[in-house]
């Protein structure tokens, strides 16, 4: 099932998903009895057909002949459930009846739902169905404790071909959640393959915009359970600020029902800001959808609880609306000096609101952090949620992704094994461990010292060579894998045996893991996107470029080793602080005046002098640790958002560098 999702997530990864829901809106009125049987005259004869005509994929229909697809929905509140109905006109059905049917080898169909429809990001349950395939994608990893328990035992569903129609018939009861007057987030893929396309050559036919499906609940439609007697008028208007190109960035706004919050949905907003759509009559609070807009260059949070109430009147004509957008007043913390180097009891209980401000400006759910000033550890503390949609806190146990910062960990851990003569950093790495599909020779000069400083020649992913290795700097995670697969073959040991001899154990770090066997008993964070919760994948295998699992007290231990010069030589010391190669203008993060790699670890001059460090980011997932010589002050700070790396800067300049001029 894993490699099923993941190939279907794989197949998507370069649609752009959206904040808040796509904008698609659909309509769903109570009805008596509907048989699932795959015959539709049983429905209303009224029923609005909604196209599902949106084309992703890598080919796209020849023709209305080879697809087209249309859904109906309506529900029943006395058997609490929903239906759908979809006839998809394809000339060319494909059907797979062998024991290795998926969801790309025939045409089949994929139901999105958001049971909870919460503004806070509920799951999303995947029903993917076929004459010949059942089944769902990955409900146990859902953030939702609703969709981890749920199954097909409230659905029925069926599906029947005839001539050069094939119809999909649903009823999905869902006991407590049926009742007018609120939405629902719902979205469909019809998947086409045809026989004369070539291999992994699939159409896909979606209602509304945004992907993964499955994984984002801003990416489905809202379908809107009307009452029997339920009126329908039509608002507009224009969105308005002060900042100009703000404006344009505005591509939906959100209506949220005053006297029923569990009515609301997204709307989407043309390039010159002007909004459309149908409405049930009442009153509605109206706000952008996305928390964060660009302009010129820079993110801008918007302000959304400062909102428009519009009211949309029965049998009356609206007149336009105009819906101001307003940037939201960014927590000035910034100090003369860096806070931490004089940082007392008072200030520290000060801190607390500083970084509970800074996690709401920058909607960042949850982290973990340790604060270190004169070489001691004077603060660790979690804040915020694991879980967002559940509200489960973080506490100092919550482990969190490390990400990249795997990299200086693996680092020292080889350097290690270079004191006990197990490897030798000039030696090439193709005579310790060959790798016969590369057929560029120039990576047989490529050097454990190549990968450590980043000059190994691999870019940041996949197996090819981009430059002579040692020749010029280029960040690789690449490198780092294949360094990992020599030290086990030199060591005749997995990594995992390898980390905790050569640096778990001497430098005590517990809770401290690498791979999913590792991790599955820990009490680990989910990652989010904004403040909605994502799944929760925990890595099958470990990698030496991205798959530390660990929370700041246990790390602040790797921090003070290489404070004090602990673990390793004075030797290995000076190689691995050496400034081996300047980071080009062009590619610097932008900590100081001038950026180097050492080998793992990334170094700066800082308007306070001499640091080091390294950042992970994972997507859903930042951190940073950073260590300043004057003052031996540092920190480590973990989160668990896509916004996180936003909260440390602007945490650095609180706790370090203070205001620049």
């Amino acid at each position: 099932m894993k490699s099923l999702v993941i190939s279907f997530v794989l197949t998507l990864t370069y649609f752009q998903s959206v904040h808040g829901h796509n904008g698609s809106i659909a309509f769903a009125y109570p009805v008596k009895t509907i048989n699932v049987d795959g015959e539709l005259n049983d429905w209303p004869k009224n029923t609005t057909r909604y196209p599902i005509k949106l084309v992703y994929g890598n080919s796209a229909p020849k023709n209305e002949k080879d697809i087209k697809a249309f859904f109906r929905t309506a529900y029943n509140l006395d058997e609490q459930s929903l239906y759908f109905a979809l006839e998809v006109y394809d000339d060319s059905h494909i059907r797979d009846t062998t024991a290795n049917a998926s969801w790309a080898s025939h045409d089949n169909h994929i139901l999105y739902i958001d049971f909870s429809h919460s503004q806070n990001g509920s799951g999303i349950k995947t029903y993917l169905f076929s004459q010949d395939l059942k089944t769902s994608f990955l409900p146990d990893l859902s953030w939702d404790p609703l969709v981890r328990n749920a199954n097909w035992d409230n659905v029925k569903v069926t599906s029947k071909r005839v001539q050069n129609k094939t119809i999909y018939e649903w009823s999905i009861r869902l006991e407590g959640q049926i009742y007018p007057n609120r939405s629902i987030g719902i979205d469909h893929n019809i998947i086409d393959v045809d026989e004369d396309q070539a291999k992994n050559q699939l159409s896909f036919l979606a209602w509304g915009k945004g992907d993964p499906k499955f994984l984002e609940p801003g990416s489905l439609g809202d379908v809107i359970l009307m009452p029997e007697d339920g009126v329908l008028n039509e608002i507009s208007g224009q969105v308005v600020a002060r900042n100009e190109p703000l404006k344009k960035q505005v591509k939906f706004i959100r209506a949220s029902s005053v006297e029923k919050p569990e009515l609301w949905m997204d709307i989407p907003v043309d390039s010159l800001g002007r909004f459309k759509t149908e409405l049930p009559i009442g009153s509605y609070r109206i706000h952008a959808s996305q928390p964060y807009l660009n302009s010129n260059g820079q993110s801008i949070r918007i302000d959304n609880e400062k909102f428009t109430v519009i009211k949309n009147r029965k049998r009356a004509k609206n007149k336009p609306f105009l819906i101001e957008i307003k940037e939201k007043t960014f927590p000035d913390f910034k100090n003369e000096e860096g806070a931490l180097f004089s940082m007392n009891s008072d200030q520290i209980e000060k801190f607390d609101h500083v970084i509970t401000d800074l996690m709401d400006h920058y909607r960042v759910p949850g982290l973990s952090l340790v604060l270190i000033k004169d070489n001691k550890i004077i603060l660790n503390k979690a804040y915020g949620y694991r879980n967002n949609y559940t509200r489960e806190p973080v506490t100092q146990e919550t482990l969190f992704e490390a990400a990249s910062i795997t990299k200086p960990v693996f680092a020292f851990t080889v350097l290690r094994l270079a004191e006990k003569n197990l490897i030798d950093l000039d030696k090439p790495l193709w005579e310790y461990l060959p790798l016969p599909r590369l057929t560029d020779e120039r990576y047989k000069l490529m050097t454990a010292r190549h990968v450590l400083s980043h000059r190994s020649g691999f870019p940041n992913h996949g197996k090819r060579i981009i430059f002579t290795p040692g020749t010029e700097y280029g960040y690789s995670g690449e490198g780092f894998e294949y360094l990992q697969r020599v030290v086990e073959a030199v060591t005749d040991k997995k990594i995992e045996e390898v980390l905790q001899e050569e640096l778990l154990q001497p430098l005590k770090m517990r809770k401290t893991f690498f791979s999913k066997d590792q991790l599955e008993a820990q009490q680990i964070s989910f990652g989010h996107k904004n403040d909605h919760t994502l799944l929760s994948t925990l890595p099958e295998q470990p990698g030496m470029s991205y798959s530390m699992y660990t929370e700041p007290l246990a790390f602040s231990n790797f921090i003070l080793a290489l404070s004090n010069r602990k673990g390793l030589n004075s030797e290995s010391y000076k190689q691995f602080f050496s400034l081996f190669i300047p980071v080009p203008k062009e590619k610097i993060s932008g900590l100081g005046s001038k950026e180097y790699f050492g080998l793992g670890i990334y170094q700066w001059d800082s308007p306070v002098g001499r640091a080091f460090g390294h950042g992970g980011n994972n997507g859903d997932f930042q951190c940073q640790f950073d260590f300043y010589d004057n003052g031996k002050v540092g920190f480590a700070v973990f989160t668990n958002s896509n916004n996180g790396m936003k909260l440390i800067n602007t945490l650095r300049e609180y706790l370090i560098t203070g205001k620049q001029k």
